[in-house]
C-alpha cells in the first residue's frame, strides 16, 4: 500500500512540474477562462502577478 501511495505522489508532483515548467506560456484546455499562459490564469483568478 505504501508504493502505490508514493507512486501516486510522485505523479502528482511530475504532473505539477509538467505544467509549471513545459506549459507555462502554452495555450491548454485546462486553463481557466479565457487564459492562454499561466500569468493570464493568475490574474483570471484573482491573483497576485507576484505570486507566479
Amino acid at each position: 500500500m505504501q508504493t502505490i501511495g508514493k507512486l501516486a505522489q510522485t505523479s502528482a508532483a511530475l504532473w505539477i512540474l509538467n505544467v509549471w515548467f513545459n506549459r507555462f506560456n502554452k495555450d491548454t484546455g485546462y486553463r481557466g477562462g479565457d487564459a492562454t499562459n499561466m500569468k493570464e490564469e493568475f490574474a483570471t483568478y484573482g491573483l497576485p502577478a507576484s505570486s507566479v
